[in-house]
């Protein structure tokens, strides 16, 4: 231990302290040590200060000591004589990046490495990020991550990979490596490209691969390095309480300690160092120092009983016991470095003087000082609230919260002395009995001091989820996604509840109603009181399509489901009346075939009915056409011409045509009758016009009748000429006395006698030559409907010459 302080020595230790606290308040204009390149606050004494979950060792070639603390968020460096200053860090958080690092917000940093300019490389834990403290301007940036937990990047910028917890940092000529802990892989940032690829793990948390390529073996949350002087690696696989080494020219990997065969098995190694005697494990399960011998493979204690507690300061260190040791550093002299965690130290063990073990930083034990802490004693979660008083006014500094119910205390919140009280706010504090104690690091007039232990008994919240109304669906199809919103989550644990909806029913659940249910899950479920509202899930019969086809003799039905599944039951086959013909159930294709043997004979419109079943609707199929008994002819007609098909007469007269119509088969309705083709201004008779369906009439009459030409027209006696010529010519007789009219007159009346008279025949003679004739074709059409709806149309063709 170091010796008394001279009193300019105790001076300078309360300036020291004064300025820790202006510090804290004012990181960013720190001023830096003159022994390290990295520009840092004022330090106190390491024995007043309390050390948070020590999780992170490094030695510089100053023999500084930098000190990763995971439950308060900061790095903070422990000097050759003896005093603690913040280099980086000051509540749980991401930010910084580009700034001052005492300013800046880590979160549960863990693995440290540093390079031989100084510059410092932190496994920033919880922010799934490397991030590297430049000594040259005391400021931080990331190097490795994006922040967003998850494995991403490889052979890729290292700054766009996704990292999953890294703990673990080992610095050599090949690069940085990191022990990516919940990837389960071993990944190493070439710091001249910025690339980063994976050297070994697949990401499969297991034990596999040892005599193969490391790239291809399982590892089990791996957590410490250590680099041997060729580039051989060496790593705690953690999970699987081993020690496995990557040879550097070959690649492969190997157990290098706690194999099942080995004399003094490793439980839960962690931190790894390489020293002149062997390689030393941090083995956190069995709280004890190990030293491997790497020529003989040989495991020996250092230090530790086995027993998880602290004790053996300033004596042997294979005398001392430990608590859940995890990191290890070997200083430039060869002085061991070991976070106790469990014990809240950083211990170290002296190889030259007889290997004795002491505490070089870190409070150990919590005991009560002159801080108190009050609250209730039984308080909902998401709304716990505790004070922290000083017994004298402080001029600054920060008060800590530590969660002592487990063995190794772990920092809740960190809240600023304001009239020498802290209140601090607990929204995440679990569900359960907590016993808290409050720390204070000291200021410039304060020791650091710690409060009694308060047991506090945190009371589940009240959540209620509703779950999102469902539509009914049909048998056989898929079901709606299932849903519930909850009411009453903390804002900060929405990402770590979930909400199982879940109900009976699945696809071809038979239709019927079906409650669905609500169950709470997730790490933060525990906090809370869960009720929840069943609703229902309806699922309705589903349709069917039906299908009737007459093959022969035969009617085949098919019933086919329009979502899953093949209906049963039965169909029945009716006529468009109604009637009732046959029935059939179905078989397990979903079809049924009848048979017409036994049916009444005839034409029947028939349609299949299907009854339904279970799953599915009734349903009927469209009307088909089907024909029982002896086939009869197709329903069908003919015309043709009887006697003479061509005549000829003269303009005006009426010529006569007969037909003979013969009917087979069942007409649906009578045949309508019609001519075309007719000459001009002629006229056609047709008796009878329709022709009944039946074929009682075989014959029909088509008369035709001319129009007269210009030639019989002036061939007849035309009384209105002679009227005309008469009235043209009376006048005239008035002029007889002249001379010159009295032969005009006489010509008029001699034209008027003959328009009386009249001359010629009223039509041509058969035996008078035709001045013209016209041929003309005249069509009869005869059109009608069969029982199917169908059009069917018959023509005949005679012959009509008019003179």
């Amino acid at each position: 231990m170091p010796a008394p302080l001279p009193s300019c020595r105790v001076l300078s230790l309360l300036l020291g302290l004064a300025l820790a606290g202006f510090v804290h308040a004012f990181a960013g204009f720190a001023h830096a040590f003159a022994q390290s390149a990295v520009p840092v606050s004022h330090g106190i004494p390491a024995g007043l200060a309390a050390l948070l979950q020590p999780l992170g060792l490094a030695f510089d070639a100053a023999g500084n000591l930098y000190i990763a603390e995971a439950s308060g968020h900061r790095i903070r460096r422990l000097d050759p004589n003896g005093e603690l200053t913040l280099v980086a860090g000051t509540l749980q958080g991401f930010s910084g990046d580009s700034a001052p690092a005492v300013a800046a917000s880590l979160d549960a940093p863990h693995g440290l490495a540093l390079d031989p300019s100084g510059n410092l490389y932190i496994a920033d834990t919880h922010n799934h990020r490397i991030r590297r403290l430049d000594a040259a301007t005391a400021t931080l940036a990331t190097v490795a991550g994006t922040g967003v937990e998850g494995f991403a990047g490889d052979n890729g910028p290292a700054k766009s990979a996704r990292l999953a917890g890294p703990t673990a940092l080992a610095l050599g000529s090949g690069g940085l490596y990191i022990a990516d802990t919940r990837n389960h892989r071993i990944r190493r940032l070439d710091l001249t490209s910025g690339n980063i690829t994976t050297i070994a793990g697949t990401g499969t948390q297991g034990f596999t691969g040892d005599g193969a390529a490391a790239s291809l073996a399982d590892l089990n949350a791996p957590s410490g390095l250590a680099l041997d002087a060729v580039g051989g690696l060496y790593i705690a696989d953690t999970g699987n309480h081993r020690v496995r080494f990557v040879d550097p020219t070959t690649h492969t990997i190997r157990t290098a300690a706690g194999s099942d065969a080995a004399v003094l098995p490793l439980l839960r190694p962690m931190g790894l160092a390489l020293a002149a005697s062997g390689l030393l494990i941090a083995d956190a399960g069995r709280h004890e120092l190990m030293q491997l011998d790497l020529a003989r493979g040989a495991l020996t204690v250092l230090a530790g009983q086995g027993s998880q507690s602290f004790s053996g300061d300033a004596g042997p260190a294979g005398a001392a016991t430990l608590d859940t040791p995890s990191a290890l550093a070997i200083s430039p002299t060869g002085v061991i470095a070991l976070a106790d965690t469990g014990n809240g130290r950083v211990r170290e063990i002296d190889p030259t003087s007889a290997a004795t073990i002491t505490t070089a930083a870190g409070l150990g034990t919590l005991t009560s000082g002159g801080l108190s802490l009050a609250g209730a004693s039984v308080q909902r979660y998401g709304s716990v609230t505790l004070t922290a008083s000083l017994s004298a006014a402080a001029s600054g500094g920060t008060v800590s919260l530590l969660d002592a119910t487990a063995s190794s205390p772990s920092v809740l919140a960190q809240v600023s002395l304001a009239g020498g009280a802290a209140v601090f706010q607990l929204p995440s504090a679990a569900v359960g009995v907590h016993r808290f104690v409050a720390a204070y690091a000291g200021d410039g007039t304060h020791r650091a001091a710690q409060s009694q232990q308060l047991a506090v008994t945190v009371a589940p919240c009240p959540l209620t989820a509703t779950i999102a109304a469902l539509a009914p669906i049909l048998y056989g199809q898929p079901l709606p996604a299932l849903g519930a919103s909850l009411t009453g989550a903390l804002a900060a644990d929405t990402a770590n509840l979930n909400v199982l909806v879940s109900t009976s029913a699945a696809i071809g659940a038979a239709p019927g109603v079906y409650p669905v249910h609500a169950a709470l899950s997730g790490s933060a479920a525990g906090n809370y009181t869960f009720t929840s509202a069943d609703a229902t899930l309806t699922i309705a019969k589903a349709p069917v399509a039906v299908s009737l086809l007459a093959n022969g003799g035969t009617l085949t039905v098919q019933v086919a489901s329009s979502t899953l599944g093949v209906p049963t039951g039965g169909i029945i086959l009716l006529t468009a009346a109604g009637t009732r013909l046959a029935s059939a159930p179905l078989s397990a294709a979903g079809t049924a075939a009848l048979s017409s043997a036994g049916l009444p004979e005839g034409d029947y419109q028939l349609t299949a009915i299907y009854s339904g079943d279970t799953n599915f609707l009734s349903a009927q199929s469209s009307s088909i056409a089907f024909t029982l008994g002896v086939p009869k002819p197709p329903a069908d007609f003919a015309l043709t011409g009887a006697g003479a098909l061509t005549q000829t007469v003269n303009s005006g007269e009426i010529a006569q045509f007969t037909f003979a119509v013969q009917t087979t088969g069942s007409l649906a309705g009578p045949v309508t009758l019609s001519a075309s083709g007719l000459p001009p201004f002629a006229t056609a008779s047709i008796t009878p016009s329709i022709l009944p369906p039946g074929g009682a009439v075989t014959s029909f009459k088509v008369s035709i009748t001319t129009a007269r030409s210009a030639a019989n027209r002036l061939a007849s006696p035309d009384p209105l000429g002679g009227l005309l010529a008469f009235a043209v010519a009376l006048p005239l007789f008035g002029l007889a006395r002249r001379r010159v009219a009295l032969a005009a007159c006489v010509s008029l009346l001699s034209v008027f006698m003959i328009a009386l008279s009249g001359c010629g025949a009223r039509i041509n003679s058969a035996a008078t030559a035709p001045s013209s004739a016209k041929t003309y074709p005249i069509t009869v059409t005869g059109t009608t409907t069969r029982i199917d709806g169908s059009v069917l149309q018959h023509t005949a063709t005679v012959t009509l010459t008019v003179q």
